[in-house]
């Protein structure tokens, strides 16, 4: 489960109680055309989603943040340069999720030249590859068994 979605889901059951929840994994294209469709009462996404017919509420605010492996010799640094991520392979969402869609289009306007090595859609998954030394990652801010560095 998105990290995002346990403290949201927690509150919600705090205020209500008794109202059952079916939680989806769904893109945020999907998420958006289901919510227009009254197909889902509420989603969770990466913002910004501009819709005329969608209300949107920011939740919380996160910086991106490259992940490496503890022993990672970049773990060492204090900080770091986007250009430096072109000698890191990296285990990125699929091209077509929003997330994947923000790195990228940051990356093209400072002309660095990321190396995907591995897609996954599960932000939990991602970190664990990265904690094993498969890669590193671009992710919002976590915890875990890996080093983040803000980007």
């Amino acid at each position: 489960m998105n990290p995002l979605l346990s403290p949201v889901i927690l509150k919600y059951k705090e205020i209500y109680p008794n109202i059952n929840l079916s939680v989806q994994g769904l893109r945020t294209e999907e998420i958006r055309k289901a919510l227009l469709e009254n197909e889902l009462d509420f989603g969770v996404v990466f913002l910004p989603v501009e819709d005329e017919e969608l209300e949107s509420i920011p939740l919380l605010s996160e910086e991106l943040s490259l992940v490496v492996p503890v022993k990672h010799y970049l773990a060492t640094y204090e900080t770091i340069d986007w250009k430096q991520l072109e000698d890191v392979p990296l285990i990125l969402q699929p091209e077509d999720y929003f997330l994947r869609k923000q790195i990228d289009e940051f990356a093209e306007e400072l002309d660095v030249k990321l190396k995907p090595t591995l897609e996954l859609t599960a932000i939990e998954s991602m970190i664990e590859l990265v904690s094993q030394g498969v890669g590193g990652a671009i992710l919002p801010e976590n915890k875990g068994h890996v080093h983040f560095f803000p980007i």
